[in-house]
Parts: structure tokens; C-alpha cells; sequence
């Protein structure tokens, strides 16, 4: 069994607004993800992580939707690490059967099927605790300091986008350690690796694009 975790907390500062709140083509965010995961059959059920104060209205929205898999809205924390480690202790209270977690990014809206299929081919065929999506970076990369500008060698450079797909259980116990004396900033995998667990990259389709700028809107395409 997999369960889906939305992370939709965060509060949009450098966007300027809400983004779960954002239309895009015509379906605010959490109605996109919730249709969209909903067709995918490897996928057994939905966890929305969002603000507390949002957690009444994103259960009526999702009541009023015809989608067939279960869903559940909880409220996230102050941080990243703080929303994925609450979504895990609900899932492990409630679905104790699942096996994998697939984690979402609510500003990676566009991510295409057939890479959530890819990831769990790299998970199934290999000895790794997670796979992640992402991809080669090409622009010409520098490191600005006050000491000027330095090149940095890009041969070896990826961009890392969502979804994540991990092994339930071992996810949840990095986690467990991780949040005795959390890092801000860390991501699951680096969390996963700091942990000593192997993570696999997946080449994604660079259309999948991070919304953190309203400009991010004019790239994006459903």
C-alpha cells in the first residue's frame, strides 16, 4: 500500500500569497493534486498537510469532489520537517499497512505519471531506501561571495524537483531521529542520507516546474 503526502503549510512569502489558494487553469491547487493522485492506481490514499486554520475548508472542498480514493487533511508544522514528521505519525496510527510513501510538493503541480512510474521501478528493482525525481542541470553555475565570483563545476550538478518516493518505515524512522535535533532546511532525502540510507535520482521532465515566483506561471502547462 502507498499513501500520497501533500505538503501544502508553507507560506507562500516569496510568491506573495497563498499559493493552495492560487487558480491555475481554472482549479486551485489541492483540487488539482486531489483529481491528478486520484487516477493513479499505485496510489491507496491521500494526506493533505496544510495550515491549521485551513483544515475545516480543504475537508468541505475535498467532500465535494468525486474522486475515489480515501483522503485525510491534517494540519501541518512551523517547518518542513515539522509537516512531513506529523504526516508520518498519522500514517503510521491510522494506516499502519502502508509499505510507501509518496511525498508532493503542493508548488510542483505538474509532475507527469509516467515519473511516478519510474520511481517506483527504481525503488523495486534496487537496494534503496527512496527514489527522487530530478534532473541535469545545464546553466552555468557560480558561487558569489564577497570575495567575487568563483565558477563551480557542473558536470555532477542536479536540480531535484517532487514527488519523493520512499519505503515507508525507513522514512519514518529517520525522521524519528532527525527531529530529536532537527536541521532547518534539510529535505527528506538529504535527511534519509544523513541517516546512512541509500536514495536513488530519477530523471524527471524538466516541465515540472517549482511555482516560487509568479512569473514560475507563464512556464506552466497541465
Amino acid at each position: 500500500m502507498t499513501g500520497s503526502i501533500i505538503l501544502a503549510a508553507g507560506s507562500g512569502t516569496r510568491f506573495g500569497k497563498d499559493k493552495t489558494k492560487l487558480k491555475l487553469f481554472g482549479k486551485d491547487l489541492i483540487t488539482h493534486f486531489a483529481e491528478k493522485l486520484s487516477g493513479i492506481k499505485e496510489i491507496s490514499y491521500l494526506v493533505f498537510v496544510v495550515k491549521e486554520k485551513d483544515v475545516k475548508l480543504t475537508l468541505k472542498k475535498l467532500n465535494k469532489l468525486k474522486i475515489n480514493k480515501n483522503f485525510f487533511v491534517i494540519f501541518g508544522g512551523v517547518t518542513r520537517s515539522e509537516s512531513i514528521m506529523n504526516s508520518l505519525n498519522f500514517i503510521k496510527i491510522n494506516m499502519p499497512q502502508t509499505k510507501n510513501v509518496l511525498i508532493n510538493n503542493i508548488v510542483n503541480p505538474v509532475f507527469e505519471n509516467k515519473d511516478i512510474k519510474k520511481l517506483y521501478k527504481e525503488i523495486f528493482k534496487k537496494n534503496t531506501s527512496g527514489a527522487i525525481l530530478g534532473y541535469p542541470i545545464t546553466d552555468s553555475i557560480g558561487y558569489l561571495s564577497h570575495n567575487g565570483y568563483s565558477r563551480i563545476e557542473r558536470s555532477n550538478l542536479w536540480s531535484f524537483q517532487t514527488p519523493h518516493l520512499y519505503n515507508f518505515k525507513i522514512l519514518y524512522n529517520c525522521f524519528t531521529k532527525f527531529m530529536k535535533k532537527p536541521i532547518e532546511g534539510y529535505d527528506a532525502a538529504e535527511i534519509c542520507i544523513m541517516m546512512g540510507e541509500k536514495i536513488s535520482i530519477v530523471e524527471g521532465s524538466r516541465l515540472n516546474i517549482k511555482i516560487t515566483y509568479k512569473e514560475d506561471l507563464k512556464y506552466i502547462k497541465l
